[in-house]
């Protein structure tokens, strides 16, 4: 859809580009599209050129969005290199600190450190110390209010020393003074590793921009023309670096919405756009010019007409109401209140199923809506998962986009257990999961027998039961036949996991996990939506471990788990960061503060009940929390009210807020729902926010509230309903009829004659003591071999079989670390996801413009965005199957270029040949997910010196040998044929000290 620019747009566009200017953008209004058509308007006029110009905003999406939107829009500068500099607001105060750092006498190339690094940091920085207030007792809770003080005195550009001393009366006071001391330590550690955190960052290129005149007059002379996106959920400290660079009367815009000031955990502030205009004063002093956008191009005027009232709940007015654009199609809200969550969770199941399949509603192109076009948005994570569980019912592919309920999901579930039984095996809670989940699918029965035994021999650990099974050392528990090869197999999974766990980063070893348990095979044996679901919840759970990962060292397994228990505090930091949704065809589930910057066709508002959403203030009160910064360091208070009634209403106006934000996802269709019970006691009541958008005049439909239940009048059970299908022979159902059966024995005589007693006696053996089947002899299961272990075994039988069968412990190295690192980085960028943190830690080790990164960003490939990216395959054949993941796959559906980029030197391929052959084979199988064009060709792209490829086409005769090639190293592992293949490659085996064949075959070539 083309649409002309409104006349509040034009009047943007054309506006000075000499004077400072604020735009008031609600939501949905384009602001985006607004500014990149104000800097063509300008640069095509000649009034500001191109590369003077800087646009600032606050995520690494947004700003690729901006930088997209430029190059559309100015093709010709673009190709010749004339494009605006666009930056985040973090990355744009590290370019400070990078290049004037020097001044400070500073690293030329400091170490960014993401925040599990600095978690990490912090609880070994807490260890060194001796405390009075601090209760060492619970780490988590001193890491937790670490980062949160931290994070407050680097939002205001504080530091640890500008906290008041304790007052010998109030303990918070003490608590806070002593955290302060630990920062201090923090804060001298992080220099002597030569690092920086984001706060870090704004702090010194601060310090730097004020201290040194020469490097203000520099930057103020580069950028001319300042563009600064989202100002609202700016902190005091960003405003103070930019106030400091580009104010007295320099050319900045600021486009915002206080409405949407939800970010104030980080320290932003709605004061910071409404003083936009005198801190931004021209240079006659005259106040900055503010323009507003109110037409919204995403939702119908009925969602924007309860936006607009939402916003005057927030106390802010609404001069710049929202107003639906003329093409925009119609809205209509809905809402429905039921008994209990169970019933609300089925209902939303069945009205996304409807809305999918009824094509009740539409996208704006006419084409039905896809499950993608969905979204159910939640105020806390504890509602997430019963919703997920009703939508899996229905066969509906969901992606849980928020962190806190990620791990409630079963495969994530299991791959997080495993996680905690290799870092805290003391814990039986991990192992029970496992056990019980389904790969080893053990019951109720099978653990007490294991917990029986363990008491009996006082033992402490879940782990020694099974080592005793597994290993039958000493006395082992009784355990029925066929359980003792599930605890072997679990205890063999266990100690291998356990020794590569030493020398894998914490993404690797994830991924190792998945391996071993053959996770992937049973997520490519689900049902269609199921495996969608699966896939998509695990890869997320695996990008927040590669993120989490350093390039090598500090922090550790323990440090991550502690991090994701800290996410399922709804307050967490980064469980209210926007969230990046993928492509992928599956209705999301996600919080309002992750929904941020998001929309859908049709959004489901559930759980409104009080106290819910809007939620109860609770946490950020300084009075209480040694976390909090005192009120004397506040800069926004003015002490007009006591410290209860300020941290109500700032809460209040929050939660007004992100109510705002959450009604504005939606384009055509709102839809409201509540229960009474969330828990089996206390019914809840609606809350302020469900009443009022069942208030709006024109709600669609309406499903009655009814009169509230009586206490103690909730669901028996909070399950997702599993009744099975009619049984013929029992209409009523096999549980009705034996309760009616034990109903009427309750009532037989007291002496019942002996026919009766032989009759029930009867009746009892069947119901009760049905004999156990013996259990089916075990299929073998097919060789199951990764695309790595089939160029291992081509290249030396017995090391894959030291590597994959009898597994020994690797020597962890620096070089397959990089090589990860390197190949994360080019999924990233053919992914369009950079986040910030590892962009810059892969920087600080290679250079982006120069090295093997470069050499792929400068290559045809760079220049070229692949139709996949890291596409897992498992391919079958009768002798076995091969699983792996393609880097990348180039082309269009008439070619395709299958590429597996080497971070070594070019060379011609040996053994290696055989992955070319299998990715070759699983893509014309299918296996990648399409229909494979008429020709293939297989790349392997080396970027160890510059960039250069070997390239084999994979016509008929060769695609006939390379099936030979793998049926017959298939058929050779599932024969066990390991006689070792001595070679070059023995001098960096890792296994060279066991290898009789290997040791005399270097000693023979060193003679």
């Amino acid at each position: 859809m083309t649409i002309e620019p409104t006349d509040e747009q034009q009047a943007i566009m054309i506006f000075d580009p000499g004077r400072p200017l604020r735009v008031a953008a609600g939501a949905g209004t384009g602001k985006t599209s607004t500014i990149a058509m104000r800097l063509e308007t300008l640069i095509s006029a000649g009034r500001v050129e191109p590369e003077s110009t800087l646009g600032i905003t606050f995520t690494v999406k947004a700003a690729e969005e901006l930088d997209h939107r430029l190059r559309t829009r100015l093709p010709e500068l673009a190709g010749a290199g004339r494009t605006p500099v666009v930056s985040t607001y973090h990355g744009f105060a590290f370019s400070i600190v990078r290049e004037f750092g020097g001044y400070l006498g500073l690293q030329q190339d400091p170490r960014v450190i993401t925040p599990g690094f600095g978690r990490q940091l912090l609880l070994e920085t807490l260890g060194e110390g001796s405390y009075e207030s601090l209760d060492l007792t619970h780490p988590r809770g001193r890491i937790e209010e670490l980062v949160a003080l931290g994070g407050e005195l680097a939002n205001h550009l504080y530091r640890p020393e500008d906290l008041p001393e304790p007052d010998g009366i109030d303990d918070v006071s003490g608590r806070r003074a002593e955290l302060g001391e630990v920062l201090r330590r923090y804060q001298l550690k992080k220099r002597a590793l030569g690092a920086v955190d984001f706060g870090d960052m704004i702090s010194i290129a601060h310090e730097i921009v004020t201290t040194i005149d020469r490097v203000r007059a520099e930057l103020r002379r580069r950028h001319r023309l300042v563009l600064l996106d989202e100002y609202q959920d700016t902190n005091a400290a960003q405003r103070r670096l930019l106030l400091a660079l580009f104010g007295e009367g320099h050319s900045v815009t600021a486009v915002g919405d206080t409405g949407q000031t939800i970010y104030e955990w980080r320290g932003a502030t709605t004061h910071n756009f409404n003083a936009f205009p005198t801190d931004f004063a021209d240079e006659d002093g005259r106040p900055a010019t503010t323009l507003a956008l109110t037409a919204n191009y995403r939702s119908g005027q009925a969602i924007l007409d309860l936006a607009n009232h939402i916003r005057r709940r927030t106390g802010e007015g609404d001069a710049h109401g929202l107003r639906a654009h003329p093409e925009n199609p119609p809205a209509a809200i809905s809402t429905a209140w039921f008994h209990n969550a169970v019933d609300e969770a089925n209902w939303i199941a069945q009205e996304v199923q409807r809305l999918r399949e009824e094509a009740e509603i539409s996208r704006r192109d006419g084409s039905p809506i896809r499950w993608r076009d969905i979204a159910v948005l939640f105020r806390k994570n504890a509602q997430i998962d019963l919703v997920r569980q009703a939508l899996e019912a229905e066969g509906i592919p969901v992606e849980v986009a928020s962190i806190g309920a990620l791990v409630h999901v079963p495969e994530v579930a299991q791959l997080h257990a495993w996680l905690q039984l290799l870092e805290r095996g003391d814990l039986d809670g991990p192992i029970l999961r496992i056990l019980l989940g389904p790969r080893f699918r053990l019951g109720i029965g099978e653990i007490a027998q294991l917990v029986g035994w363990r008491r009996h021999e006082a033992s402490t650990h879940l782990l020694d039961a099974i080592e005793a099974v597994a290993t039958g050392a000493g006395e082992a528990p009784p355990v029925e036949e066929g359980i003792a090869p599930r605890l072997e197999r679990f205890w063999e999974e266990y100690r291998e996991l356990l020794v590569v766990a030493q020398g894998l980063t914490l993404g690797d070893l994830c991924r190792r996990i998945l391996d071993t348990t053959s996770a992937w095979i049973e997520i490519e044996s689900m049902p269609d939506a199921a495996r969608l679901s699966a896939r998509l919840n695990v890869y997320r759970f695996l990008d927040l471990a590669e993120q989490w990962s350093p390039l090598e060292g500090r922090p550790s397994v323990g440090a991550f788990l502690d991090y994701l228990d800290s996410l399922l505090d709804e307050t967490a930091a980064d469980e209210m960061e926007a969230a990046q949704v993928s492509s992928e065809d599956a209705v999301a589930l996600l919080t309002v503060h992750r929904a941020k910057g998001l929309e859908w066709e049709a959004v489901f508002l559930p759980a409104l009940a009080a106290g819910v959403f809007p939620s109860q203030a609770r946490g950020a009160n300084p009075a209480r929390s040694p976390g909090i910064l005192p009120r004397s360091m506040q800069p926004d208070d003015d002490g007009s009210l006591d410290t209860d009634t300020l941290v109500t209403r700032r809460h209040e106006r929050q939660e007004w807020r992100t109510a705002y934000v959450a009604v504005t996802r939606a384009k055509q269709r709102l839809i409201a729902t509540g229960a009474f019970f969330y828990s089996f006691v206390v019914p809840k009541r609606p809350s302020e926010l469900f009443e009022m958008i069942n208030s709006v005049p024109d709600v669609l439909e309406r499903r009655p509230v009814g009169p509230a239940p009586s206490r103690g009048e909730g669901p028996a059970a909070l399950t997702i309903d599993t009744t099975p299908a009619p049984d013929p022979d029992f209409l009523a159902g096999w549980r009705m009829e034996l309760t009616k059966h034990l109903d009427e024995t309750q009532r037989a005589p007291a002496e019942p004659d002996a026919a009766s007693s032989r009759h029930l006696a009867e009746q009892q053996a069947v119901l009760f003591e049905l004999p156990q089947p013996a259990p089916p002899a075990p299929a073998p299961e097919p060789t199951q071999v990764s695309v790595t272990g089939l160029v291992t075994y081509a290249s030396c039988p017995r090391r894959f079989f030291w590597s994959q069968v009898e597994r020994l412990p690797r020597r962890p190295s620096r070089r397959a670390r990089a090589g990860t690192q390197l190949h994360r980085r080019i999924e990233l960028y053919n992914l369009g996801k950079v986040p910030l943190a590892e962009d810059l830690e892969y920087d600080a080790m290679e250079p982006a413009t120069t090295g093997r990164f470069g050499a792929f960003k400068n290559s045809r490939l760079g220049a070229d965005r692949p139709l996949l990216v890291e596409a897992p395959f498992n391919y079958r054949t009768e002798r076995g199957a091969v699983r792996g993941r393609v880097d990348a796959v180039y082309g269009d559906e008439t070619q395709w270029e299958i590429v597996d980029f080497k971070s070594g030197k070019p060379r011609v391929p040996g053994s290696e040949m055989i992955q070319l052959q299998a990715y070759a084979l699983a893509a014309r199988a299918g296996g990648l997910g399409r229909p494979a064009p008429a020709r293939i060709d297989v790349t392997f792209a080396y970027l160890g010196e510059g960039f250069a490829t070997h390239t084999e086409e994979a016509d008929e005769e060769w695609m006939a040998g390379a099936a030979a090639t793998v049926a017959d190293t298939l058929g050779r592992i599932d024969n066990r044929d390991f006689d070792p293949r001595p070679s070059a490659a023995c001098h960096g085996c890792d296994f060279l000290t066991v290898c009789e064949a290997g040791t005399d075959y270097v000693s023979r070539a060193g003679q």
